[in-house]
Protein backbone atom coordinates (compact mmCIF):
# COMPACT_ATOMS: atom_id res chain seq x y z
CA UNK A 1 0.00 0.00 0.00
CA UNK A 2 1.24 3.73 -0.98
CA UNK A 3 1.07 5.08 2.54
CA UNK A 4 1.64 9.17 2.90
CA UNK A 5 1.79 10.49 6.13
CA UNK A 6 4.09 12.83 8.28
CA UNK A 7 4.97 10.67 10.63
CA UNK A 8 6.10 7.80 8.43
CA UNK A 9 6.92 9.61 4.73
CA UNK A 10 6.18 8.55 1.56
CA UNK A 11 6.45 5.23 0.07
CA UNK A 12 5.29 1.87 -0.25
CA UNK A 13 4.38 -0.17 2.91
CA UNK A 14 3.62 -4.34 2.57
CA UNK A 15 0.60 -4.86 5.21
CA UNK A 16 -1.00 -8.45 5.71
CA UNK A 17 -4.40 -9.78 6.33
CA UNK A 18 -7.93 -8.88 5.82
CA UNK A 19 -7.11 -5.57 7.93
CA UNK A 20 -5.43 -4.12 5.41
CA UNK A 21 -6.52 -5.47 2.08
CA UNK A 22 -10.56 -4.70 3.29
CA UNK A 23 -10.56 -1.48 4.10
CA UNK A 24 -8.62 -0.71 0.78
CA UNK A 25 -11.07 -3.02 -1.35
CA UNK A 26 -14.13 -1.50 0.31
CA UNK A 27 -12.70 2.40 -0.35
CA UNK A 28 -12.07 1.03 -4.09
CA UNK A 29 -15.44 -0.44 -4.63
CA UNK A 30 -16.98 2.73 -3.44
CA UNK A 31 -14.20 5.04 -5.76
CA UNK A 32 -15.90 2.63 -8.52
CA UNK A 33 -19.59 2.51 -7.35
CA UNK A 34 -19.11 6.70 -7.98
CA UNK A 35 -17.93 6.37 -11.24
CA UNK A 36 -20.90 3.64 -12.41
CA UNK A 37 -23.39 6.31 -10.79
CA UNK A 38 -21.95 8.89 -13.20
CA UNK A 39 -21.88 6.66 -15.78
CA UNK A 40 -25.56 5.53 -15.74
CA UNK A 41 -25.09 1.85 -14.93
CA UNK A 42 -26.10 1.73 -11.47
CA UNK A 43 -29.45 3.56 -11.20
CA UNK A 44 -30.87 5.21 -8.21
CA UNK A 45 -33.88 3.36 -5.84
CA UNK A 46 -37.40 5.21 -5.83
CA UNK A 47 -35.91 7.15 -2.68
CA UNK A 48 -33.02 7.97 -5.14
CA UNK A 49 -30.43 5.94 -3.19
CA UNK A 50 -27.54 4.09 -5.24
CA UNK A 51 -26.69 0.82 -3.74
CA UNK A 52 -25.42 -2.30 -5.39
CA UNK A 53 -26.98 -4.68 -2.26
CA UNK A 54 -25.51 -8.19 -3.19
CA UNK A 55 -21.92 -6.66 -4.54
CA UNK A 56 -20.99 -10.51 -4.38
CA UNK A 57 -23.62 -11.51 -7.35
CA UNK A 58 -22.08 -8.69 -9.45
CA UNK A 59 -17.97 -9.60 -8.57
CA UNK A 60 -19.33 -13.74 -8.97
CA UNK A 61 -20.83 -13.04 -12.72
CA UNK A 62 -17.85 -11.98 -13.87
CA UNK A 63 -16.65 -15.41 -13.29
CA UNK A 64 -12.63 -14.46 -13.16
CA UNK A 65 -12.47 -12.54 -16.65
CA UNK A 66 -9.04 -11.36 -17.32
CA UNK A 67 -11.01 -8.49 -18.20
CA UNK A 68 -11.78 -7.66 -14.83
CA UNK A 69 -9.19 -9.44 -12.49
CA UNK A 70 -5.38 -9.32 -13.04
CA UNK A 71 -4.53 -13.21 -12.25
CA UNK A 72 -1.82 -14.21 -9.93
CA UNK A 73 -0.89 -17.78 -11.55
CA UNK A 74 2.26 -18.23 -9.64
CA UNK A 75 3.98 -18.24 -5.27
CA UNK A 76 3.53 -20.42 -2.28
CA UNK A 77 1.96 -19.50 0.80
CA UNK A 78 3.69 -20.22 4.05
CA UNK A 79 2.02 -23.22 5.74
CA UNK A 80 -0.33 -25.59 4.47
CA UNK A 81 -4.57 -25.58 3.89
CA UNK A 82 -6.25 -27.99 5.89
CA UNK A 83 -6.50 -30.86 3.51
CA UNK A 84 -2.56 -30.48 4.05
CA UNK A 85 -2.10 -29.72 0.38
CA UNK A 86 0.25 -26.46 -0.21
CA UNK A 87 -1.00 -23.21 -0.32
CA UNK A 88 0.34 -22.15 -3.88
CA UNK A 89 -1.29 -19.66 -6.80
CA UNK A 90 -2.12 -21.01 -9.93
CA UNK A 91 -4.04 -19.91 -13.08
CA UNK A 92 -7.42 -19.33 -12.63
CA UNK A 93 -9.34 -19.79 -9.17
CA UNK A 94 -7.04 -20.85 -6.35
CA UNK A 95 -7.58 -21.04 -2.74
CA UNK A 96 -4.74 -18.36 -2.05
CA UNK A 97 -5.78 -15.79 -4.13
CA UNK A 98 -9.17 -16.50 -5.55
CA UNK A 99 -9.41 -15.16 -9.34
CA UNK A 100 -6.20 -12.65 -8.30
CA UNK A 101 -6.45 -8.60 -7.87
CA UNK A 102 -9.37 -6.69 -9.41
CA UNK A 103 -9.30 -4.06 -12.16
CA UNK A 104 -11.33 -1.30 -10.61
CA UNK A 105 -11.63 0.57 -13.70
CA UNK A 106 -12.29 -2.11 -15.51
CA UNK A 107 -14.91 -3.29 -13.01
CA UNK A 108 -16.36 0.44 -12.70
CA UNK A 109 -16.93 0.60 -16.77
CA UNK A 110 -17.89 -3.16 -17.23
CA UNK A 111 -21.77 -1.99 -17.58
CA UNK A 112 -20.98 1.20 -20.08
CA UNK A 113 -22.70 -0.12 -23.45
CA UNK A 114 -25.34 2.09 -24.30
CA UNK A 115 -28.97 2.10 -23.68
CA UNK A 116 -31.40 0.83 -26.82
CA UNK A 117 -34.56 1.65 -27.68
CA UNK A 118 -36.35 -1.07 -25.91
CA UNK A 119 -40.42 0.44 -27.26
CA UNK A 120 -42.08 3.17 -28.85
CA UNK A 121 -45.94 4.04 -28.49
CA UNK A 122 -48.21 6.93 -29.17
CA UNK A 123 -51.68 7.54 -27.48
CA UNK A 124 -53.79 7.94 -28.94
CA UNK A 125 -53.38 6.02 -31.48
CA UNK A 126 -55.88 7.21 -34.10
CA UNK A 127 -56.37 10.79 -34.26
CA UNK A 128 -58.22 13.38 -36.76
CA UNK A 129 -55.90 15.06 -38.49
CA UNK A 130 -55.06 18.78 -38.09
CA UNK A 131 -57.74 18.76 -34.63
CA UNK A 132 -56.75 19.91 -31.22
CA UNK A 133 -56.14 16.32 -29.88
CA UNK A 134 -52.67 16.10 -28.28
CA UNK A 135 -51.00 13.32 -29.37
CA UNK A 136 -47.79 11.83 -27.60
CA UNK A 137 -45.31 9.65 -28.68
CA UNK A 138 -43.36 7.52 -25.73
CA UNK A 139 -39.67 6.23 -26.25
CA UNK A 140 -38.88 3.67 -23.51
CA UNK A 141 -34.90 2.37 -23.07
CA UNK A 142 -33.50 -0.63 -22.67
CA UNK A 143 -31.53 0.26 -19.51
CA UNK A 144 -31.46 3.66 -17.77
CA UNK A 145 -30.10 6.56 -19.42
CA UNK A 146 -26.31 7.82 -18.41
CA UNK A 147 -25.12 11.22 -16.90
CA UNK A 148 -25.64 12.69 -20.23
CA UNK A 149 -28.99 11.60 -21.35
CA UNK A 150 -29.83 9.62 -24.23
CA UNK A 151 -30.43 10.70 -28.13
CA UNK A 152 -33.26 9.10 -29.77
CA UNK A 153 -33.67 9.50 -33.39
CA UNK A 154 -36.82 10.03 -34.15
CA UNK A 155 -38.81 10.18 -37.97
CA UNK A 156 -42.17 10.23 -39.47
CA UNK A 157 -43.27 8.48 -43.08
CA UNK A 158 -45.62 10.66 -43.52
CA UNK A 159 -46.24 14.65 -43.21
CA UNK A 160 -49.75 14.50 -42.26
CA UNK A 161 -47.76 13.15 -38.76
CA UNK A 162 -44.46 15.41 -38.04
CA UNK A 163 -42.32 14.63 -35.08
CA UNK A 164 -39.34 15.90 -33.37
CA UNK A 165 -35.64 14.95 -34.70
CA UNK A 166 -35.14 14.02 -31.78
CA UNK A 167 -35.91 13.56 -28.06
CA UNK A 168 -33.29 12.68 -25.24
CA UNK A 169 -34.02 10.47 -21.95
CA UNK A 170 -32.50 12.34 -19.44
CA UNK A 171 -29.53 11.04 -17.17
CA UNK A 172 -31.12 8.10 -14.73
CA UNK A 173 -34.32 8.06 -16.69
CA UNK A 174 -36.07 5.02 -18.92
CA UNK A 175 -38.59 7.19 -20.94
CA UNK A 176 -39.45 10.19 -22.73
CA UNK A 177 -42.06 12.09 -24.41
CA UNK A 178 -42.61 14.30 -27.20
CA UNK A 179 -45.42 15.40 -29.34
CA UNK A 180 -46.84 14.13 -32.68
CA UNK A 181 -48.18 17.20 -34.92
CA UNK A 182 -50.74 16.39 -37.42
CA UNK A 183 -52.54 17.90 -40.42
CA UNK A 184 -55.90 17.52 -42.29
CA UNK A 185 -56.09 14.25 -44.78
CA UNK A 186 -58.50 13.50 -47.08
CA UNK A 187 -58.52 9.31 -46.24
CA UNK A 188 -57.16 7.74 -43.78
CA UNK A 189 -53.70 7.48 -43.34
CA UNK A 190 -51.21 4.51 -41.42
CA UNK A 191 -48.10 6.69 -40.66
CA UNK A 192 -45.36 4.73 -39.47
CA UNK A 193 -43.49 6.68 -36.20
CA UNK A 194 -39.81 5.55 -35.27
CA UNK A 195 -37.19 5.89 -32.92
CA UNK A 196 -33.54 4.70 -33.41
CA UNK A 197 -29.98 4.41 -31.48
CA UNK A 198 -27.66 3.47 -33.88
CA UNK A 199 -28.91 0.63 -35.80
CA UNK A 200 -31.28 0.03 -33.23
CA UNK A 201 -35.05 1.26 -33.86
CA UNK A 202 -38.47 0.29 -33.07
CA UNK A 203 -41.84 1.57 -34.90
CA UNK A 204 -45.19 2.28 -33.83
CA UNK A 205 -48.53 2.84 -36.02
CA UNK A 206 -50.58 6.30 -35.49
CA UNK A 207 -53.72 6.37 -37.68
CA UNK A 208 -54.70 9.91 -39.00
CA UNK A 209 -57.91 10.24 -39.85
CA UNK A 210 -59.96 12.68 -41.95
CA UNK A 211 -61.97 15.40 -40.41
CA UNK A 212 -65.88 14.82 -39.84
CA UNK A 213 -68.14 16.73 -41.96
CA UNK A 214 -69.92 19.84 -40.27
CA UNK A 215 -73.29 19.06 -39.59
CA UNK A 216 -74.91 22.25 -37.41
CA UNK A 217 -74.34 25.86 -38.24
CA UNK A 218 -74.55 28.19 -34.64
CA UNK A 219 -74.60 32.09 -34.88
CA UNK A 220 -73.79 34.09 -31.67
CA UNK A 221 -73.60 37.86 -31.00
CA UNK A 222 -70.93 39.73 -28.22
CA UNK A 223 -73.76 41.26 -26.95
CA UNK A 224 -77.67 41.25 -27.51
CA UNK A 225 -77.74 45.02 -27.84
CA UNK A 226 -76.34 47.39 -30.09
CA UNK A 227 -76.16 51.29 -30.09
CA UNK A 228 -77.33 53.01 -33.02
CA UNK A 229 -74.38 53.80 -35.49
CA UNK A 230 -72.13 51.35 -33.40
CA UNK A 231 -71.15 47.89 -34.40
CA UNK A 232 -71.79 44.62 -32.95
CA UNK A 233 -69.45 41.33 -33.51
CA UNK A 234 -70.84 38.32 -34.49
CA UNK A 235 -69.43 35.08 -34.88
CA UNK A 236 -70.98 31.81 -36.99
CA UNK A 237 -69.52 28.05 -35.68
CA UNK A 238 -69.65 25.19 -37.10
CA UNK A 239 -70.17 21.84 -34.96
CA UNK A 240 -66.61 20.22 -36.77
CA UNK A 241 -63.76 22.09 -39.09
CA UNK A 242 -64.78 23.27 -42.75
CA UNK A 243 -64.11 21.08 -45.66
CA UNK A 244 -61.45 21.58 -48.22
CA UNK A 245 -62.45 24.69 -49.65
CA UNK A 246 -64.30 26.28 -46.66
CA UNK A 247 -67.72 26.48 -46.01
CA UNK A 248 -69.72 30.01 -47.25
CA UNK A 249 -72.47 30.82 -45.16
CA UNK A 250 -75.48 33.17 -46.39
CA UNK A 251 -76.42 35.99 -43.59
CA UNK A 252 -79.37 37.68 -43.73
CA UNK A 253 -81.30 40.61 -41.67
CA UNK A 254 -85.26 40.74 -40.82
CA UNK A 255 -84.67 44.88 -40.88
CA UNK A 256 -81.85 46.30 -43.16
CA UNK A 257 -83.07 49.70 -42.07
CA UNK A 258 -82.09 49.47 -38.68
CA UNK A 259 -79.24 46.48 -38.80
CA UNK A 260 -77.07 45.31 -42.03
CA UNK A 261 -74.82 42.04 -42.10
CA UNK A 262 -72.48 40.66 -44.57
CA UNK A 263 -74.07 38.71 -47.91
CA UNK A 264 -71.94 35.69 -47.05
CA UNK A 265 -69.10 34.64 -44.56
CA UNK A 266 -66.43 31.68 -45.22
CA UNK A 267 -65.03 29.41 -42.44
CA UNK A 268 -61.67 28.52 -44.09
CA UNK A 269 -61.10 24.90 -44.20
CA UNK A 270 -59.92 23.44 -41.33
CA UNK A 271 -61.54 26.28 -38.77
CA UNK A 272 -64.53 25.74 -36.74
CA UNK A 273 -65.79 29.22 -36.90
CA UNK A 274 -65.20 32.64 -38.67
CA UNK A 275 -66.65 36.50 -37.28
CA UNK A 276 -68.04 39.41 -39.07
CA UNK A 277 -69.93 42.60 -37.92
CA UNK A 278 -73.03 44.05 -38.26
CA UNK A 279 -73.79 47.56 -38.56
CA UNK A 280 -76.85 49.16 -36.74
CA UNK A 281 -77.93 52.29 -38.07
CA UNK A 282 -79.53 55.31 -36.40
CA UNK A 283 -83.29 54.36 -35.31
CA UNK A 284 -85.63 56.50 -33.64
CA UNK A 285 -86.88 53.85 -31.40
CA UNK A 286 -85.66 50.15 -30.14
CA UNK A 287 -86.01 47.83 -32.80
CA UNK A 288 -85.79 43.75 -32.44
CA UNK A 289 -83.59 42.52 -35.84
CA UNK A 290 -83.39 39.17 -36.45
CA UNK A 291 -80.01 37.76 -38.29
CA UNK A 292 -80.23 34.74 -39.93
CA UNK A 293 -77.23 32.32 -41.25
CA UNK A 294 -77.64 29.60 -43.55
CA UNK A 295 -75.86 26.99 -45.79
CA UNK A 296 -77.17 24.45 -48.22
CA UNK A 297 -77.49 21.26 -46.25
CA UNK A 298 -77.81 22.93 -42.78
CA UNK A 299 -80.65 23.98 -40.79
CA UNK A 300 -80.56 27.42 -40.14
CA UNK A 301 -79.43 29.33 -37.35
CA UNK A 302 -80.98 33.22 -36.01
CA UNK A 303 -79.92 35.63 -33.21
CA UNK A 304 -81.71 38.47 -32.41
CA UNK A 305 -80.27 41.74 -32.15
CA UNK A 306 -81.74 45.42 -30.27
CA UNK A 307 -81.01 48.44 -32.01
CA UNK A 308 -81.21 51.36 -29.46
CA UNK A 309 -82.27 54.54 -30.69
CA UNK A 310 -79.36 57.02 -29.93
CA UNK A 311 -78.31 57.80 -26.31
CA UNK A 312 -78.58 61.02 -24.61
CA UNK A 313 -75.12 62.75 -24.01
CA UNK A 314 -76.24 65.09 -21.53
CA UNK A 315 -78.94 67.58 -20.11
CA UNK A 316 -77.98 71.12 -19.29
CA UNK A 317 -79.75 74.57 -18.03
CA UNK A 318 -79.52 78.19 -19.45
CA UNK A 319 -78.73 78.58 -15.76
CA UNK A 320 -78.26 76.48 -12.78
CA UNK A 321 -80.90 77.39 -10.45
CA UNK A 322 -84.09 79.49 -10.82
CA UNK A 323 -86.35 81.18 -8.51
CA UNK A 324 -89.15 78.81 -7.56
CA UNK A 325 -92.37 79.46 -9.47
CA UNK A 326 -90.61 81.08 -12.31
CA UNK A 327 -89.54 79.13 -15.51
CA UNK A 328 -86.14 77.09 -16.84
CA UNK A 329 -85.27 76.25 -20.28
CA UNK A 330 -83.39 72.77 -20.27
CA UNK A 331 -81.53 71.47 -23.35
CA UNK A 332 -81.14 67.99 -24.17
CA UNK A 333 -77.97 66.13 -26.49
CA UNK A 334 -77.75 63.11 -28.29
CA UNK A 335 -74.89 61.46 -29.79
CA UNK A 336 -76.46 61.18 -33.47
CA UNK A 337 -78.33 62.91 -35.30
CA UNK A 338 -82.00 62.31 -35.00
CA UNK A 339 -83.13 59.60 -37.72
CA UNK A 340 -86.41 60.88 -40.04
CA UNK A 341 -89.29 61.51 -38.32
CA UNK A 342 -87.22 62.95 -35.44
CA UNK A 343 -86.33 61.33 -32.14
CA UNK A 344 -88.31 60.97 -28.71
CA UNK A 345 -86.65 61.77 -25.52
CA UNK A 346 -88.21 61.00 -22.31
CA UNK A 347 -88.02 62.82 -19.22
CA UNK A 348 -88.81 62.77 -15.72
CA UNK A 349 -88.18 64.92 -12.86
CA UNK A 350 -87.68 63.94 -9.38
CA UNK A 351 -88.77 66.62 -7.42
CA UNK A 352 -93.02 67.87 -7.74
CA UNK A 353 -91.32 71.57 -7.35
CA UNK A 354 -90.23 71.37 -11.20
CA UNK A 355 -92.36 69.57 -13.59
CA UNK A 356 -91.29 68.66 -16.90
CA UNK A 357 -92.96 67.27 -20.03
CA UNK A 358 -93.38 63.45 -20.72
CA UNK A 359 -91.59 63.50 -24.06
CA UNK A 360 -89.16 66.73 -26.07
CA UNK A 361 -88.95 65.43 -29.66
CA UNK A 362 -85.02 65.90 -31.47
CA UNK A 363 -86.04 67.03 -34.91
CA UNK A 364 -84.44 64.98 -37.43
CA UNK A 365 -81.38 65.45 -38.85
CA UNK A 366 -80.07 67.33 -35.22
CA UNK A 367 -78.72 66.33 -31.83
CA UNK A 368 -80.45 68.77 -29.33
CA UNK A 369 -83.91 70.10 -28.04
CA UNK A 370 -85.19 72.24 -25.41
CA UNK A 371 -87.95 71.94 -23.31
CA UNK A 372 -89.51 73.90 -20.62
CA UNK A 373 -89.59 73.11 -16.83
CA UNK A 374 -92.24 74.44 -14.88
CA UNK A 375 -91.68 75.02 -11.60
CA UNK A 376 -93.82 76.24 -8.41
CA UNK A 377 -92.60 78.22 -4.99
CA UNK A 378 -90.04 76.86 -2.60
CA UNK A 379 -89.59 77.77 0.88
CA UNK A 380 -86.27 76.92 0.86
CA UNK A 381 -83.51 75.94 -1.66
CA UNK A 382 -84.55 72.10 -3.40
CA UNK A 383 -82.45 70.30 -5.64
CA UNK A 384 -84.61 68.91 -8.96
CA UNK A 385 -83.22 66.28 -10.55
CA UNK A 386 -84.07 65.82 -14.24
CA UNK A 387 -83.55 62.70 -15.93
CA UNK A 388 -83.52 62.42 -20.23
CA UNK A 389 -82.76 59.07 -21.97
CA UNK A 390 -84.35 57.10 -25.17
CA UNK A 391 -86.24 53.93 -24.89
CA UNK A 392 -83.13 51.32 -23.69
CA UNK A 393 -80.62 53.25 -23.19
CA UNK A 394 -79.31 55.04 -20.19
CA UNK A 395 -80.48 57.49 -18.42
CA UNK A 396 -78.29 61.31 -17.99
CA UNK A 397 -79.88 63.27 -14.82
CA UNK A 398 -78.56 66.94 -14.09
CA UNK A 399 -79.77 69.34 -11.26
CA UNK A 400 -81.73 72.62 -11.42
CA UNK A 401 -81.72 73.88 -7.78
CA UNK A 402 -85.00 76.20 -6.99
CA UNK A 403 -84.64 79.15 -4.76
CA UNK A 404 -86.92 80.70 -2.38
CA UNK A 405 -88.59 84.43 -3.90
CA UNK A 406 -87.76 87.10 -2.76
CA UNK A 407 -89.43 91.21 -2.98
CA UNK A 408 -89.19 92.73 -6.33
CA UNK A 409 -91.07 95.78 -6.18
CA UNK A 410 -93.83 97.63 -3.71
CA UNK A 411 -95.66 99.98 -5.61
CA UNK A 412 -99.06 102.10 -4.85
CA UNK A 413 -101.80 103.26 -7.80
CA UNK A 414 -102.94 106.12 -8.11
CA UNK A 415 -99.64 108.14 -6.85
CA UNK A 416 -100.14 110.66 -5.99
CA UNK A 417 -103.12 110.44 -4.76
CA UNK A 418 -105.67 113.18 -2.84
CA UNK A 419 -106.03 112.95 0.91
CA UNK A 420 -109.02 111.14 2.48
CA UNK A 421 -109.18 109.09 -0.72
CA UNK A 422 -107.52 105.72 -1.18
CA UNK A 423 -104.91 104.40 -3.34
CA UNK A 424 -104.30 100.73 -3.45
CA UNK A 425 -100.55 99.06 -3.02
CA UNK A 426 -98.92 96.18 -4.56
CA UNK A 427 -96.10 93.99 -3.24
CA UNK A 428 -94.92 92.01 -6.13
CA UNK A 429 -92.33 88.97 -5.61
CA UNK A 430 -89.68 87.76 -8.26
CA UNK A 431 -91.49 84.27 -8.36
CA UNK A 432 -94.18 82.14 -6.78
CA UNK A 433 -94.58 81.70 -3.02
CA UNK A 434 -94.64 78.26 -1.70
CA UNK A 435 -97.08 76.02 0.15
CA UNK A 436 -98.77 78.26 3.00
CA UNK A 437 -98.11 81.50 1.35
CA UNK A 438 -95.57 84.72 2.53
CA UNK A 439 -96.57 87.03 4.62
CA UNK A 440 -95.30 90.59 4.43
CA UNK A 441 -95.03 93.35 6.84
CA UNK A 442 -95.78 97.03 5.60
CA UNK A 443 -94.62 99.92 7.93
CA UNK A 444 -95.96 103.84 6.56
CA UNK A 445 -93.87 106.81 7.56
CA UNK A 446 -96.65 109.05 8.00
CA UNK A 447 -99.78 108.50 9.95
CA UNK A 448 -101.41 110.77 6.86
CA UNK A 449 -101.35 107.50 5.24
CA UNK A 450 -102.35 104.09 6.80
CA UNK A 451 -101.68 100.66 5.78
CA UNK A 452 -102.44 97.35 7.15
CA UNK A 453 -99.52 95.64 9.46
CA UNK A 454 -99.08 92.81 7.04
CA UNK A 455 -100.36 91.40 4.00
CA UNK A 456 -100.07 87.81 2.86
CA UNK A 457 -99.11 86.25 -0.66
CA UNK A 458 -101.15 83.22 -1.54
CA UNK A 459 -99.02 79.93 -2.50
CA UNK A 460 -98.47 80.10 -6.11
CA UNK A 461 -99.12 83.84 -6.41
CA UNK A 462 -96.43 86.24 -7.26
CA UNK A 463 -98.22 89.30 -5.79
CA UNK A 464 -100.63 90.90 -3.60
CA UNK A 465 -102.14 94.28 -3.10
CA UNK A 466 -103.28 95.89 -0.21
CA UNK A 467 -105.65 99.42 0.40
CA UNK A 468 -104.12 102.30 1.43
CA UNK A 469 -106.28 105.00 3.04
CA UNK A 470 -105.47 108.83 3.56
CA UNK A 471 -106.32 111.65 5.76
CA UNK A 472 -106.67 115.46 4.63
CA UNK A 473 -103.62 117.32 4.63
CA UNK A 474 -103.19 120.72 4.85
CA UNK A 475 -100.43 121.17 2.81
CA UNK A 476 -98.93 118.59 -0.22
CA UNK A 477 -96.52 116.00 1.61
CA UNK A 478 -95.60 112.44 1.25
CA UNK A 479 -95.73 108.51 2.81
CA UNK A 480 -93.46 105.64 2.72
CA UNK A 481 -94.51 102.69 2.50
CA UNK A 482 -92.31 99.83 3.45
CA UNK A 483 -92.52 96.46 2.97
CA UNK A 484 -89.98 93.69 4.36
CA UNK A 485 -90.02 89.83 4.02
CA UNK A 486 -88.18 87.96 6.81
CA UNK A 487 -84.88 89.53 7.98
CA UNK A 488 -84.52 90.85 4.36
CA UNK A 489 -83.66 93.97 3.68
CA UNK A 490 -87.06 96.25 2.96
CA UNK A 491 -88.72 97.70 -0.39
CA UNK A 492 -90.31 100.53 -0.35
CA UNK A 493 -92.73 103.27 -2.52
CA UNK A 494 -93.10 106.70 -1.70
CA UNK A 495 -96.66 107.46 -2.01
CA UNK A 496 -97.21 111.41 -2.65
CA UNK A 497 -100.45 113.22 -0.50
CA UNK A 498 -102.24 116.26 -2.57
CA UNK A 499 -103.46 118.86 -0.32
Amino acid sequence: VYWNTVRDGLGFYVFGGTSGASPTFAASLAIAQQKMIALGTLPGSSTGMYRHGRIQDLIYSFNGSPTIFFDVTSGTASGTMPNNQTASAKVGWDFVTGWGAMDFKAFSESGVTPPMVSNLAVAPSTVIGGSATTVTGTVTLSKFAPAAGTVVNLSSSDVSATVPSSVTVTSGKTTATFSVNTTPVAANKSVTLTAAIGAGTKTTTLTVTPLPAPTTIALTFSATRVNSGATSPGTVTLDNAAPSGGLVVNLASSRTSALTVPATVTVAAGAKSTTFTAQAKTVAAALRVTITASSSGFANATETQTVLPPAVTSVSFGSPSVVGGNPATGTVSVGLAAPTGGLLVNLTSASPSATVPATVKVVAGMTTATFMVSTSGVASNVAATIKAGTTGTTLVSARLTLTPASLATVSASPNPVTGSQSTTGTVTLNGAAPDGGLVISLVSSSTALQVPSSVTIPAGANHVDFTCTTTTVARDSSARITATLGTARGLFVVVSIKK
